[in-house]
């Protein structure tokens, strides 16, 4: 006997929990370029803050954009690693090493100089 409620249970009904995981895949990149905007701009403000320097605030400004852009380019720099790395070879050769077997003949002292 069953006590759960099955009208308000719909999973992968003509599809569409693919489109609620595209969609919430969607919303967490708009969230996480827009964490790294804000962490962005916190850090060049703070840098200007504490430094009062136009060069630190500068660096500062520079890097959190390219972290923004980074973040917010994800899938295009992936590609783009994706494509420089080699893929691995279809059947690789295995390589068999032999353990270690002592010399037959005793070692002297005038061997070891």
């Amino acid at each position: 006997m069953s006590y759960a409620n099955t009208d308000m249970v719909q999973l992968a009904a003509n599809g569409q929990i693919f489109d609620w995981v595209s969609d919430t895949i969607a919303n967490v990149q708009t969230l996480a370029v827009s964490a790294a905007l804000a962490m962005a701009i916190v850090g060049t403000v703070l840098a200007y803050v504490k430094t009062k320097s136009w060069a630190g605030t500068l660096t500062a400004a520079i890097l959190g954009a390219v972290v923004v852009f980074a973040v917010g380019n994800m899938d295009a720099l992936s590609n783009m690693v994706d494509s420089e790395v080699p893929d691995a070879p279809a059947q690789s050769a295995v390589s068999v090493v032999q353990p270690y077997e002592p010399p037959a003949a005793p070692v002297s002292p005038a061997d070891l100089l």
